[in-house]
Order: C-alpha cells, then sequence, then structure tokens
C-alpha cells in the first residue's frame, strides 16, 4: 500500500505530539514528542516496529522502524533530554540480502 508517509505521520502524530518550530531558514519543522507516543503511534497507524539502534557520536539514539508488511520506515532520533523526533520517513523497505550483494567467485 503506497502513501504519503511524511504528510500522513504529520497529520496523524500531530493531534498527539506537540511539533517543534523551526525558522524558515533552517528547514521545516520538525515533528518531536515524547519517544512512547512516537512509537505508539507510527505501531498503529503504518505497523512499524524498531529494527536497529545505534547511538550517534554525540549521544542521540538513532531508531530505525519498518514494517514488514507495509514496506514503510522511519528514523527517529531521542535526544539526552528525552525529546524524540522524527527526522525521515519513506516507502519501499527492503532488508539486504547478503548473498545477493556478494560477488561470484
Amino acid at each position: 500500500m503506497m502513501r504519503s508517509h511524511g504528510i500522513a505521520v504529520s497529520t496523524a502524530i500531530a493531534a498527539l505530539i506537540l511539533p517543534t518550530t523551526a525558522s524558515a531558514a533552517s528547514g521545516p519543522a520538525l515533528i518531536c514528542g515524547a519517544r512512547e507516543d512516537m512509537l505508539t503511534k507510527l505501531a498503529s497507524d503504518y505497523r512499524e516496529e524498531p529494527a536497529s539502534v545505534a547511538l550517534t557520536s554525540d549521544g542521540q539514539l538513532l531508531e530505525v522502524l519498518k514494517s514488514d508488511s507495509m514496506m514503510t520506515w522511519s528514523i527517529l532520533i531521542t535526544n539526552p533530554n528525552g525529546v524524540t523526533c522524527l527526522v525521515a520517513t519513506g516507502e519501499g523497505w527492503q532488508d539486504k540480502i547478503n548473498a545477493a550483494l556478494e560477488p561470484e567467485t
């Protein structure tokens, strides 16, 4: 099922989470809020679940969420103060298949 993930997520999450403000010079406003609220909304609306996590060099938690059934994905960043922001979304998620990417010997 195809969707305009960024717009749909923005609209859906806005009702639950206060977005941060950003000046026009710095680009569009990010959608930010409590991590549990963000995870719950993405799970209920898009069936996305955490697939990978990492800590950035400045101490933020980076999470990739994905949906196997809808082939969608989202990237969340949680800062050390506990604020989580949706920073990227998309469609057509595919897990890397190592055998298909390795050269034949």
